[in-house]
Order: structure tokens, then sequence, then C-alpha cells
């Protein structure tokens, strides 16, 4: 038996990267607040108070 953060790994494969939550929630069996919590975190920006930057633009302190 699966686990949901297996399941909710796994739909994206089938849906793509561009699935939403919901879509995602959908296909694994699970609520869309449940996709959301396994989802896999986007890494290529780091949050700012004035919008998202790409992290190769950030230089360390």
């Amino acid at each position: 038996m699966l686990t949901n953060a297996a399941k909710v790994e796994a739909a994206p494969i089938e849906l793509g990267p561009d699935a939403k939550p919901a879509q995602i929630g959908a296909k694994a069996g699970v609520s869309e607040s449940t996709a959301r919590r396994y989802m896999p975190k986007k890494k290529d920006s780091l949050a700012s108070p004035s919008g998202a930057l790409p992290a190769h633009t950030l230089s360390p302190a």
C-alpha cells in the first residue's frame, strides 16, 4: 500500500510539471491540501520582500 506522499510524488510524472494541486490530488486519490503538503517545493527561486529572485543572482553573505 502506497503512502499519500508516494502517491503525490508519482502523480506529476503522468500529469507533467505544471500540474495544479487539485489535478495532482485527484490523480493520487487525496485531497488538494494533502497534495499541496507533499508536493515538491520549487528550489529554483528564493522569496524576498520584493518578490522571488532566481537563486543564481544571490550572492553569499
